[in-house]
């Protein structure tokens, strides 16, 4: 094949040139939501249009199912759409025709059963007039030989969920079944000599309902593509090659492969899946899941490094009717300010609140400092410019805001909006190279906000906040939310982060920054915290430290009766 007229040649400049030229591979009828967002998003975008769509004239052969299986899921789809809502439904039937414009429509028919899975002469040589950059199978048609090369830089498909782990049936349905705790999901590029990994991403598993974690899991998806064009339009062929593990022969390149699983499978899943449910109404029954605070002391460490000895430290019990959670320390006079997240059960918001600790380990009593009318939390301190500033997290009012202590800690006014129309958590600000970076974590419309972690950086904390080129610069349930102040530490920044794989806040891990610059982030796994420490706990998820005292907060799951609570006084 010629080389096609889109992005990248000899006498082209990456990022410069003409649109990528897009064919999308649809099946027969209305295409589902999350396909139409990839098409309104390739349209809408600087880097690529699609200028061709390949439409099956008629439905492919359906896949014969049992009859025990097909009833079971008949019966747990009926009970899981009733149990459980989403607020947009990634499946639903959609409209492509007003935004497709000039596209060329080709008919091709669907291939019989048992066949090659290819096309016919003519409805080859129709697609490759088109003269494609990429080939973004969205249908159920898999593609081989020859078709591989209808396009220059090879036929993109989705893998929606992992396939070691699905024993068969839609995407992401088994990863509950099995209480698998991440479910995974890939964008791979497929040619005539080999198949790689474009874009991958893995987020928690929902752990009883099958449809919100298929929502999460298609939503989160469907950005993928444009981001791989971007990278390709803005890099030229080595804009695909940054993720360079090849896609193994037990990892399927597209979302057709696996097989319906046999009626005993599915029974014994749907078995594990009940017994799962029933243990979950029981402990909300039962008992809530409650947050509190935990403290230590070490006057032999300075700065921000907090300490690691988490079976140390003292416990900070709030009353029943709240939880305390996302405590920031501040050095205060002699002793200390620790700010964090309170949040009554009664009340639909949580604010902000602080306690006093002096240079003895003594705790004062706790008061509010900074309450809306839309929920706080995170409220990350930063002293800048001899002054102490905050950053609480406002993604409910959709944005992230700067405020100035006029009475420290008591006291706070508004300095600035610093992002507006922006749902993300958790902002978390760090200074390096002579630049400032703020992270944070933002969700694809549908679908969860802990995976995907993003980087803005500015020349002051002030703002303008630009967004990193990269963004977002991970996308792993098992590490990007931050979860506390940067340190320095042996030569280097080290971010902790959330792990919520195993249930939200299951665990913390601290990253070494490898890599902060505008074109590029990278970090690795330093260490891993986790509630095993102390019985009774069930997850971790901020800590931070000031000139000896650490501070994290720590859940535990307390009776709702009062006779059976354990956990009474201040502090252990």
């Amino acid at each position: 094949m010629e080389d096609a007229p889109g992005l990248y040649r000899d006498d082209s400049t990456p990022g410069r040139g003409p649109k990528l030229r897009v064919g999308i591979l649809l099946d027969a009828g209305a295409p589902a939501a999350w396909i139409a967002r990839i098409v309104r998003d390739i349209q809408a975008s600087d880097q690529a249009q699609v200028v061709a769509v390949i439409r099956s004239d008629g439905a492919p052969p359906a896949a014969r199912v049992a009859l025990v299986p097909r009833v079971l899921r008949t019966l747990y789809d009926a009970f899981d759409a009733r149990a459980f809502a989403i607020a947009h439904d990634p499946f639903a039937p959609a409209s492509l025709s007003e935004v497709l414009g000039e596209a060329v429509v080709i008919a091709v028919a669907p291939p019989p059963r048992g066949e090659p899975e290819g096309f016919a002469d003519e409805e080859l040589a129709a697609i490759e007039a088109q003269r494609l950059d990429v080939a973004l199978q969205l249908g159920a048609r898999r593609l081989g030989g020859r078709t591989l090369a209808i396009a220059r830089f090879g036929v993109w498909s989705y893998q929606h969920g992992d396939a070691r782990a699905n024993l068969g049936g839609p995407a992401g349905s088994w990863e509950v079944m099995t209480h698998a705790p991440v479910t995974a999901s890939a964008l791979h590029q497929r040619t005539g000599t080999g198949a790689r990994t474009l874009y991958e991403s893995w987020s928690a598993t929902d752990p009883i309902s099958v449809r919100r974690n298929r929502a999460n899991l298609y939503w989160k998806a469907s950005a993928f593509v444009m981001r791989a064009l971007r990278d390709l339009h803005e890099r030229g062929p080595a804009g695909l090659e940054g993720t360079p593990r090849m896609v193994g022969s037990g990892v399927r390149a597209d979302d057709t492969a696996a097989a319906e699983p046999s009626a005993g499978r599915v029974v014994a899943g749907f078995a594990r899946f009940g017994r799962a449910v029933v243990r979950d109404r029981t402990d909300r029954l039962l008992s809530r899941k409650q947050w509190l605070l935990a403290y230590g002391i070490d006057r032999a460490r300075t700065g921000a490094v907090p300490t690691q000895a988490l079976a140390e430290l003292s416990w900070i019990i709030p009353p029943r009717d709240r939880f305390w959670a996302d405590p920031f320390v501040a050095r205060h006079g002699d002793g200390w300010v620790v700010v964090f997240e309170e949040k009554l059960y009664a009340r639909r918001n949580a604010r902000i609140a602080a306690l006093e600790i002096d240079r003895d380990g003594k705790l004062g009593e706790p008061y509010p400092v900074l309450e809306r009318d839309y929920h706080l939390s995170y409220p990350f301190l930063l002293w800048w410019n001899a002054t102490w500033w905050m950053i609480p997290e406002s993604a409910r009012n959709g944005t992230i805001e700067l405020w100035r202590a006029t009475e420290f800690p008591r006291r706070w006014a508004l300095e600035r909006t610093l992002i507006e129309g922006i749902h993300a958590v958790d902002a978390t600000l760090v200074e390096h190279a002579g630049r400032w970076w703020m992270f944070c974590n933002i969700g694809e419309p549908g679908a969860s906000k802990d995976d995907e972690l993003h980087l803005f950086h500015a020349q002051t904390p002030l703002g303008p906040w630009t967004p990193h080129p990269r963004n977002p610069i991970k996308s792993d349930i098992r590490g990007a939310r931050p979860a506390g102040r940067p340190f320095w530490v042996d030569g280097a920044w080290h971010r902790p982060a959330q792990d919520s794989s195993a249930g939200y806040g299951s665990s913390l891990v601290m990253h070494r920054i490898e890599r902060l610059d505008l074109s590029g982030y990278a970090e690795t796994v330093a260490s891993r915290l986790t509630p095993s420490f102390a019985p009774g706990l069930i997850g971790l998820h901020t800590i931070n430290a000031a000139d000896g005292l650490t501070v994290i907060d720590l859940r535990v799951a307390r009776p709702r009766l009062a006779m059976f609570d354990r956990l009474r006084g201040a502090h252990r």
